[in-house]
């Protein structure tokens, strides 16, 4: 794995582009607020002594959040908060990994809420590039001898050079995916706790109201009774 994409820069001075997936629209419960929260809290702890740190935004909220914090945003791309396909995905990786070789970012981060269920939504901070690979696992003797040495057409470089890029876009591809099933997940229980404490509120007033009612019809049947009584 001597390939520059698994290698770390070697610069010391850090210098970072984070892709944020939010949505265009609201009424979703905390879907985008914990992300941006989470995300502004990592810029402020992990990332403050970066030469530098552009921000890439997905959605319109992501753009507002950063706006009123007075960050500056390098891109926002609102198409993309709901229709981001496979093509403009591999687009992006390529993008980013010219970058990476250019020496323009010494990473690339995606920042996004990964779908467990409709009710929990984790957010999630990653970095895909440089890639990591997978700690060497030790082999003794006999399972070395049991190894095959396959033959590749073409090359095992060429092979490496068409997989990476595959390998970035369908980590974008697969945050943006995520994060479209968490937003519609998290509006589902929003909208569905907002029936749930309407029916609880009109509940609540109609039982006020028939007390009030009933209370007012006491009272007249009252005033009845004293004008009869006082009749007599």
């Amino acid at each position: 794995l001597s390939h520059p994409f698994f290698n770390a820069s070697e610069t010391t001075a850090k210098k970072d582009c984070v892709w944020v997936f939010t949505s265009n629209r609201g009424l979703c419960g905390g879907f985008n607020s914990n992300l941006l929260r989470r995300t502004e809290t990592f810029f402020k702890s992990d990332m403050v002594d970066y030469q530098l740190l552009d921000v890439n935004v997905i959605g319109k909220k992501g753009r507002e959040f950063f706006k009123a914090r007075k960050r500056e945003v390098k891109n926002v791309y609102l198409d993309y908060a709901e229709n981001l396909s496979p093509e403009k995905s591999l687009e992006i990786a390529n993008e980013m990994l010219t970058g990476y070789l250019n020496g323009d970012y010494s990473e690339y981060w995606i920042a996004y809420n990964q779908f467990k269920s409709a009710l929990v939504q984790e957010v999630t901070i990653e970095k895909i590039v440089p890639l990591s690979s997978s700690e060497e696992k030790v082999i003794d003797q006999t399972q070395s001898q049991n190894l095959v040495d396959y033959v590749y057409e073409p090359s095992k470089t060429e092979i490496l050079e068409n997989l990476i890029p595959r390998l970035v876009a369908i980590q974008l591809y697969r945050a943006h995916r995520e994060s479209l099933a968490s937003e519609l997940g998290a509006r589902m229980t929003a909208m569905e706790n907002a029936s749930n404490n309407a029916k609880d509120m009109i509940r609540l007033l109609t039982l006020e109201y028939n007390r009030l009612r009933q209370a007012a019809i006491t009272t007249e049947l009252m005033d009845i009774v004293n004008g009869a009584e006082s009749i007599k």
